[in-house]
């Protein structure tokens, strides 16, 4: 009996943590990082337009939250944080991100990419590239 529960006691002890069912992959808060190109080409922060584009970019912040909230804020040198929204999203599968719109059609986002440190989205449906955000600690 003394074996059994010790067996019992490894093997309770070495089960993984089971996931909350609230909780999924792209649940967190994300920091943009950069643009990248569906064409595989370095984006070239040296090209004005470019330039222009990535700084409209820089400081933005996005979070998802287990009871399925999306937010976006800003962040401005010397200034407090600018708040840009805030809505419901759904994931369907792992390829689109579903902004909950009220009274119009909800606007859907393809994902690129998305792991632990990574997210890849479209969020202005370009055809030429995508934006990264990289997961806050």
């Amino acid at each position: 009996m003394k074996y059994f529960v010790v067996i019992l006691l490894i093997l309770s002890a070495c089960q993984s943590k089971k996931a909350d069912p609230q909780e999924s992959p792209i649940t967190g808060e994300w920091e943009y990082e950069t643009i990248e190109l569906y064409s595989g080409e370095k984006f070239d922060r040296s090209d004005s337009m470019f330039n222009l584009l990535h700084l409209q970019h820089v400081g933005l912040t996005i979070s998802f939250t287990g009871n399925k909230t999306f937010t976006a804020t800003r962040k401005h040198r010397n200034e407090p944080d600018e708040f840009l929204g805030k809505q419901h999203y759904k994931l369907e599968g792992d390829t689109i991100l579903r902004l909950i719109n009220t009274g119009r059609p909800d606007d859907r986002f393809p994902i690129i990419s998305l792991n632990d440190s990574l997210l890849k989205a479209n969020l202005f449906n370009s055809p030429l590239g995508y934006l990264v955000f990289r997961r806050k600690k």
